[in-house]
């Protein structure tokens, strides 16, 4: 099996850069990873319009609320990529 190869984007890289960072690596590696405090309704819309069709969140080891979180996922960030 090959490794995946991915980048994480995070807090302190700027919002404005997201949608061509995602271009890039969609085009160069596998995977982006969204550092939890980038995952924003912003953040979402500029993925889906950069084309990207898979989108993967892993929770902080010490989510709280990790059936909350899930729910979350699935009620406001969905709706955001179609």
């Amino acid at each position: 099996m090959t490794p995946r190869l991915g980048l994480a984007y995070v807090p302190t890289l700027p919002p404005e850069r997201l949608r061509s960072v995602a271009l890039a690596c969609d085009a160069h590696l596998d995977d982006l990873w969204l550092w939890e405090d980038c995952f924003n309704a912003a953040a979402v819309r500029a993925l889906a319009r950069a084309g990207v069709t898979h989108v993967v969140i892993q929770p902080t080891q010490d989510e709280p609320d990790l059936e909350g979180f899930i729910a979350l996922l699935g009620e406001q960030v969905r709706p955001l990529l179609g």
